[in-house]
């Protein structure tokens, strides 16, 4: 038997890769009718721009189901015992573009260093309609790092973060460097992009 919560946990561990998770996610909520919501962040992953067939049952007040997506969101409405259902639905849309695809072997959008560059450099990330840096990693040449860079400091526009040490939540612009206080603090003015 399949456990959809653990599919689910995997699909948004293996998209979390220090940009994404700032910005976008998995949102399980409760609805008044009753019923549940499940909300899929899909901007940044190979979901990205997919086409979806709209699901929507509406048998009675205890059997009704409405999936779809828009503006780049997964949505899933159901009765209060349609939480796996709505699940469900979406790990089959996910896993019929990675069956019938190239999708699995598509590399996300992921900052990583440039492995051709000889000294420091700057890596970003752009809003595909507004062309605002929304994140940017700069790194500094290390030989003894496999990769050869490590990362200097990572910039965040959008999101928010949670400084352990401080116990403050960070709102965006924000940086993560390992010299701040808990690793992570409000971008300076020179680091935000213009």
């Amino acid at each position: 038997m399949t456990n959809y919560i653990k599919w689910l946990e995997n699909w948004y561990k293996e998209n979390c890769y220090d940009e994404w998770e700032h910005s976008y996610g998995v949102r399980i909520g409760t609805l008044d009718n009753p019923g549940w919501s499940v909300e899929v962040d899909l901007e940044y992953t190979n979901m990205e721009d997919k086409e979806f067939p709209e699901l929507e049952v509406d048998n009675s007040d205890d059997d009704w189901i409405d999936c779809f997506v828009r503006n780049n969101q997964f949505m899933g409405y159901g009765d209060p015992g349609k939480l796996e259902e709505i699940i469900k639905v979406f790990k089959e849309w996910v896993e019929s573009f990675e069956k019938n695809s190239e999708l699995k072997d598509i590399v996300r959008n992921k900052i990583g260093p440039n492995i051709d560059a000889d000294k420091k450099h700057v890596m970003f990330i752009k809003d595909h309609d507004t062309g605002k840096i929304l994140n940017y990693k700069v790194y500094n040449p290390n030989p003894e790092n496999p990769c050869g860079f490590d990362e200097k400091i990572r910039y965040d526009a959008v999101g928010v973060s949670f400084n352990k040490v401080t116990a403050e939540i960070i709102k965006s612009p924000h940086v993560h460097d390992s010299n701040a206080t808990g690793g992570v603090r409000e971008a300076d003015p020179d680091e935000i992009p213009g």
